[in-house]
């Protein structure tokens, strides 16, 4: 069977289960496998169309027809590329990864995962390779890949912990403490994150100079007591009466 012919039949294997291309199949020549772009878009839920689940169960029918495919998926949006990586990661690696993050800069692209379970350097290097290969396709490359299981972490409450005990502080002087403690931070992106996820359950305020100070209701979530006359309470509170 002629290359060419392989990418036409891979292409209808791929519309006959109702998912689009963009583009025809093309011969990855760096690799014994084909490159397949599909169209996706985000529906009114914000979730993918179409979902990874059945992206990974054509994919897994038409490779063991046709041989290893790489996907590409691309969107009329700014987020293909992060978009790509996460749908690679959960078809490929779902029973290994809990969870990914992109961030991109230019033409680099720092990435982390976040291990449901201890992964070995052999399994670390294999996804490492299979998003820098995807990348490629974009004209990017990796400048960082960081498995955070390798990583001596802070946990969410400990971060928090931080702005409870200095605040207030700023995002650069929670870093310096977790440091202080012998904690790593893979990227600023990474904390960002921790803290605006707290932001938006309302345990912490980042106020417009940048600092981050605890809520009442953070601290009462922490422990912190059970009534007004707690002392981090009433810190938060003569601190909200002189408008912060």
């Amino acid at each position: 069977m002629k290359s060419m012919d392989k990418a036409v039949q891979i292409a209808e294997s791929f519309l006959k289960r109702g998912i689009e291309l963009v583009g025809p199949v093309i011969k990855n020549h760096e690799g014994n496998n084909h490159i397949a772009f599909v169209a996706v878009s985000i529906g009114r839920d914000g979730k993918q169309i179409p979902n990874n689940y059945s992206l990974s169960k054509a994919e897994k029918s038409i490779e063991e027809k046709f041989g290893g495919i790489s996907i590409v998926l691309i969107n009329s949006g700014d987020h293909s590329i992060s978009l790509s990586i996460k749908s690679l990661i959960f078809r490929k690696y779902i029973d290994d990864v809990r969870n990914v993050f992109s961030a991109i800069n230019n033409n680099l692209v720092d990435v982390w995962i976040e291990p449901k379970k201890t992964t070995g350097k052999k399994k670390s290097d294999e996804i490492r390779e299979n998003i820098a290969g995807l990348i490629a396709h974009y004209d990017l490359k990796l400048n960082k890949f960081i498995n955070l299981s390798e990583l001596n972490l802070p946990s969410e409450t400990t971060c928090v912990n931080v702005i409870r005990k200095m605040s207030p502080v700023m995002f650069s002087d929670i870093v310096k403490e977790l440091e202080k403690r012998h904690f790593q931070i893979p990227d600023d992106l990474w904390l960002a994150k921790i803290l605006d996820r707290w932001r938006k359950n309302g345990m912490i305020y980042r106020k417009k100079n940048g600092q981050y100070i605890m809520t009442v209701f953070g601290l009462r979530a922490l422990g912190s007591g059970k009534n007004r006359r707690s002392p981090d309470v009433i810190r938060v509170l003569d601190m909200a009466s002189h408008k912060i």
